[in-house]
């Protein structure tokens, strides 16, 4: 039996520490209660994409590379919204 290998959506993420990302959900509900509509983001898929390779079948490839770069923390804060065409930032 041959197994193919499946294809599937890689990227290079930041992820968000949790009273962070409390207060992107506390401002997302705010949001919402005051009626405004859109595309809310799940508390689970929160982060910020740094890179998008797309569909790819072996992630190994990508890891390799990604274990050669230093990376160290960076702090990341709230500081108000604002529009930008017709999204909410």
């Amino acid at each position: 039996m041959v197994l193919e290998a499946k294809e599937m959506r890689l990227f290079i993420a930041i992820n968000f520490e949790e009273p962070f990302t409390e207060q992107i959900v506390s401002l997302q509900d705010r949001l919402r209660n005051a009626g405004a509509t859109g595309n809310y983001t799940k508390r689970e898929n929160l982060h910020v994409t740094l890179a998008f390779f797309g569909e790819y079948g072996n992630p190994d490839d990508i890891l390799d590379v990604m274990e050669k770069i230093p990376l160290h923390p960076i702090t990341i804060r709230l500081q108000g919204l604002q529009h930008i065409k017709d999204l909410l930032m």
